[in-house]
């Protein structure tokens, strides 16, 4: 557990140094936006945004750079091992993730006129951003940032509604059938706003993907240093 807890100081210093912390706050602030200009946006959809698109940040930052690709293809000095590196990059991402959706559930609460983001919305945010972090990791290790711009537009523009919703579509195909079958199976905002009303479901499919996340960005890891030897 210690080497695990060794990677989390790298999201403090990415928060400072970089400009991670400056896109996490323009985020947290047009999301604000949006729920505070629309009286009827729903508590669960903003917090599952928040902590989906964060964790995409978080972790394109901590782990997509080029620097840090090269950095993880060399053995380093303190004993460690490709999961715990996974594992706390994972925390790390999720982290910040979740200070984000506490930030913006903090902020509307304060607000009178604003969206009231209760309990269980943030906690399905932070569930979220959970899957989300570990899926995205174990992308951008393997192809670098491109994998986390696709995800943000996807989980932005796609991902806010149900497989359904492309199936009744007028003109159907492949690529239809294609992205219905990824909102079905993978992470997504439409899936997640169910665990804000306890939805087991949703919550086990979280807990799948976020296994599953690890484990790839494990094999990514592994795969980084396995190239220097």
């Amino acid at each position: 557990m210690r080497c695990v807890f060794a990677e989390w100081p790298l999201l403090p210093c990415r928060l400072v140094r970089s400009r991670l912390g400056v896109w996490l706050g323009l985020l947290a602030a047009v999301l604000w936006r949006l729920a505070h200009g629309v009286s009827t946006a729903d508590p669960a959809a903003i917090a599952v945004l928040t902590g989906t698109l964060a964790a995409v940040l978080c972790a394109a930052a901590l782990a997509g750079l080029p620097g840090d690709r090269a950095a993880l293809a060399h053995r380093l000095l303190q004993p460690t091992s490709s999961l715990a590196i996974a594992a706390g990059r994972w925390l790390a991402a999720t982290s910040g993730a979740c200070a984000v959706v506490l930030v913006l559930a903090a902020s509307l609460g304060w607000s009178p006129s604003g969206t009231v983001v209760h309990s269980g919305a943030i906690a399905a945010g932070m569930v979220a951003a959970g899957a989300v972090s570990a899926v995205v990791l174990c992308g951008v290790l393997v192809g670098g940032n491109a994998i986390a711009v696709l995800a943000f537009l996807w989980l932005l523009l796609v991902s806010v509604a149900p497989p359904e919703a492309l199936i009744g579509m007028r003109h159907h195909g492949a690529v239809t059938f294609t992205g219905a079958a990824l909102l079905e199976i993978g992470p997504a905002v439409w899936r997640y706003r169910g665990i804000a009303t306890g939805d087991p479901g949703a919550v086990a499919h979280a807990a799948l993907w976020i296994g599953v996340g690890i484990a790839l960005a494990t094999w990514g890891v592994a795969r980084l240093g396995a190239r220097r030897l």
